[in-house]
């Protein structure tokens, strides 16, 4: 290098012989060394033929032109998964002393164009605010290596290149999802106690329950948080089938046939879990054992992001069901007559063992043939086991006896079958009728000879 010259306030700089180098002829070329602030380097070369031109030239007048681009920041906002751009975003641009350049809000491109970025310094892009249904968190493209992410403040740094063309600058979020456990709870046998009468009284304790079945719709259209792909789950389209462990159910995505029909980009964000929206969460079947009831069957759930940070938005969604309840109604009545009888006691006895396990995890049983509770006919002859009344029984299989008749009554020795199984969800309460009859007691007093064994009369 010759001689090293820097240009002034007008853009201009001089090789001249009377104010700083005074050059042989020769030929020469020229080439920039450092543009000015904000630009990038020019790297053409331009030769300069500056040769003897005779006798007549006291001075080689060479004029030539440097022409320098800004350089040119495209910092890009987008889906992680859709490439989308994404609207809405705050974002700061500081040098890397912190000094804040330029601060912004992303457009439906989701790109900001910066220009005058020195080469070769560092700066930072900070986001300040994510778009709605995003987490606030910078995402870098793996083989960016131009980008650095600093983790423990939502910033990266990147190094301004010397070059000509755009430097993009390209900076993902991730949408957030969410999943919907579902609860299912009803009452469970857990004990029995006995009253005074040394009936048999059942306890029951609310748990959780296995083996309920759920459908879940979109109740309105979904749309994808981007802004760009639109509706993804139309209103009324059945996402899952799912059956509840004792533990409940997470429904964590939408079925596997209804995934395949996404493209790659919006299967990558369902495969993380559900678009944030709204649903529907119906109850098809209710658990062995236990009601369905058509006006609690179906409950709304809203997945709504909770802050700037969390990326799964779990809610819950709690479904309990009555047993199904057992009401057995007896009537006594004179087999002649069809009279009503009073006082009569019954006893309802376990057909087969009831087991059950207790609070302590203990399995525990009632055995068969066990006489679980007695009643006595009132005036009308009647008498109830019913669930709201005296005692409420688990489902099973029992039979009645009678233990003893009304007054001037005999014995009515029969067993009466009660088949109070399970009746399928449709049904609150199983309804029993039983009738049992009973004979008046006879007694024949006779007034006879001794001897002749004839009845008398008259007497």
């Amino acid at each position: 290098m010759i001689y090293e010259v820097t240009a002034d306030e007008n853009g201009i700089a001089r090789w001249d012989y009377a104010e700083n180098v005074d050059l042989p002829l020769g030929t020469y070329y020229i080439k920039q060394i450092e543009a000015p602030y904000g630009y990038a380097t020019n790297t053409d070369i331009v030769d300069i033929n500056a040769k003897y031109r005779g006798q007549e030239k006291d001075v080689i007048e060479i004029n030539i032109e440097f022409i320098n681009q800004k350089t040119k920041i495209n910092i890009v906002k987008q889906d992680v998964e859709t490439k989308n751009g994404l609207e809405d975003v705050e974002m700061k641009l500081l040098n890397s002393e912190r000094e804040e350049i330029s601060s912004w809000t992303t457009d439906e491109t989701g790109s900001k164009e910066i220009l005058k970025l020195q080469p070769g310094e560092t700066y930072i892009v900070q986001e300040v605010k994510a778009r709605k249904d995003y987490i606030n968190d910078i995402i870098v493209e793996e083989n960016n290596n131009e980008i650095t992410k600093l983790e423990e403040v939502n910033e990266v740094t990147f190094k301004v290149n010397d070059v000509l063309e755009t430097q993009n600058i390209v900076l993902g979020n991730k949408s957030k999802v969410g999943n919907i456990n579902i609860i299912k709870k009803g009452e469970v046998l857990i004990g029995t106690e006995k009253d005074e009468n040394q009936n048999t009284i059942f306890k029951y304790e609310e748990q959780k329950l296995a083996g309920a079945e759920y459908e879940i719709y979109a109740k309105n259209d979904i749309e994808h948080p981007d802004g760009h792909t639109g509706v993804i789950i139309t209103s009324g389209t059945k996402i899952a089938n799912v059956t509840t462990t004792e533990e409940g159910i997470l429904v964590t995505n939408i079925e596997g046939g209804l995934l395949e029909t996404y493209s790659q980009e919006v299967q990558k964000m369902l495969k993380r879990g559900l678009p944030l929206g709204k649903y529907e969460v119906k109850e098809v079947k209710a658990p062995e054992g236990y009601y369905r009831d058509e006006n609690k069957a179906t409950q709304e759930i809203q997945l709504v992001e909770k802050d700037d940070n969390t990326e799964i938005i779990s809610e819950e969604v709690n479904f309990n069901n009555e047993r199904q309840k057992i009401q057995i109604t007896l009537t006594n009545k004179d087999t002649d007559t069809e009279e009503s009888i009073e006082g009569a006691k019954f006893g309802l006895y376990a057909k087969e063992d009831i087991t059950y396990t207790d609070s302590d995890g203990v399995i525990k049983k009632i055995s068969a043939g066990e006489k679980i509770y007695e009643v006595t006919t009132d005036e009308n002859g009647m008498a109830r086991w019913k669930y709201d009344e005296n005692v409420d029984l688990p489902l099973g299989k029992y039979y009645v006896q009678q233990i003893s008749a009304g007054n001037g009554y005999v014995k009515n020795n029969e067993t009466y079958d009660v088949d109070a199984t399970y009746q399928g969800q449709d049904e609150d309460v199983i309804e029993i009728n039983i009738e049992f009859t009973n004979q008046k007691t006879k007694v024949n007093i006779v007034k006879q000879d001794v001897e002749t064994k004839n009845g008398l009369e008259d007497v």
